[in-house]
């Protein structure tokens, strides 16, 4: 298989975010449109891509559970981890229930009325939070990151600057910069040098607890 870095459900996730998603906007313009051949184009779609969205997270969730228990984490990422795969459960359980509710009604050519939407609305305000942990893990915990890049001022294109200090620090111009680095050589480069245990590296496994009962697993 092709490897894919840090795992496969990054790929898997977009598809059911796009998807899900999709079907709860379609389900609610399908419940409000008076025309009945855009009411059926509609509901149309918006069945499909329940379905289609639904099947997806399967595949998602089941490589997020691979993830969950491969991914190097520390206890406090591993407390996100740990909500992510709760919510991530709870929704794939709801829109497996609402989907099939969804098929169900379709062969008996029942119209999408307001407690389907409802229903798939609820889903998605879950789906939403899901997505939403699993972002704090990547971006603030730094899961599946392999590596992070040094803030530092660069510019792109015409000229045009910018720096990526951290929150009430500023970066002086480059061309201030370079004059400088001249006067600080020797003990200050050894100073200023990141430490491995710096916030620049992605988490490395740690010592933590697990739920009563859940099996320790290995990174």
């Amino acid at each position: 298989m092709i490897e894919i870095i840090p795992n496969w459900h990054p790929i898997f996730v977009h598809f059911t975010v796009g998807l899900l998603l999709s079907a709860v906007a379609f389900h609610v313009a399908a419940v409000i449109t008076g025309s009945d051949p855009l009411k059926q184009t509609l509901s149309s779609v918006a069945n499909w891509t329940l379905w289609a969205g639904t099947v997806i997270t399967i595949a998602t969730v089941a490589a997020g559970w691979i993830a969950f228990n491969t991914v190097n984490h520390d206890t406090p990422s591993h407390h996100v981890m740990l909500e992510h795969r709760n919510l991530a459960m709870m929704t794939l359980a709801t829109f497996i229930a609402v989907a099939l509710w969804s098929w169900f009604r379709a062969k008996k050519n029942a119209p999408i009325q307001w407690p389907v939407v409802i229903a798939v609305c609820i889903a998605g305000v879950l789906l939403i939070s899901t997505a939403w942990h699993g972002g704090e893990l990547v971006y603030r915990h730094g899961l599946g990151v392999m590596s992070l890049p040094k803030q530092e001022a660069h510019t792109h294109g015409e000229g045009v600057a910018h720096d990526h200090a951290p929150p009430g620090e500023t970066h002086k111009p480059a061309d201030e910069h370079d004059h400088e680095h001249d006067t600080h050589q020797g003990s200050d480069a050894e100073t200023s040098a990141p430490s491995p245990d710096s916030e620049q590296t992605s988490p490395s496994q740690s010592d933590h607890t697990h739920e009563p009962g859940q099996e320790n697993h290995t990174h």
